[in-house]
């Protein structure tokens, strides 16, 4: 019950900050610029979902996953992709 709630946060600070982002992006007159980037553009939601897990740092996928990780790095994608398509 734990991790559904923390997920739930999770996608609901996502939403936050990409508002704020959106907010910033549509202020500096960069936004359809960002957008229309090949790689970043349909995906800027998951790359700041895998930066905001990798800097708060916190481990909600280890309850919900049973057998560990073989790498940090995993943990942290695994994590702001499950947020990610909670806020989507």
């Amino acid at each position: 019950m734990y991790t559904v709630a923390a997920l739930l946060a999770m996608a609901i600070a996502l939403g936050g900050v990409m508002a704020i982002l959106d907010s910033v992006l549509n202020l500096a007159g960069v936004a359809e610029t960002v957008r229309k980037l090949p790689l970043v553009g349909g995906h800027l939601d998951v790359a700041v979902a895998i930066g905001m897990v990798w800097l708060l740092d916190i481990h909600i996928v280890n309850g919900f996953i049973a057998m560990p990780l073989r790498e940090e790095w995993m943990s942290f994608v695994i994590k702001a992709l499950s947020s990610s398509a909670w806020f989507l």
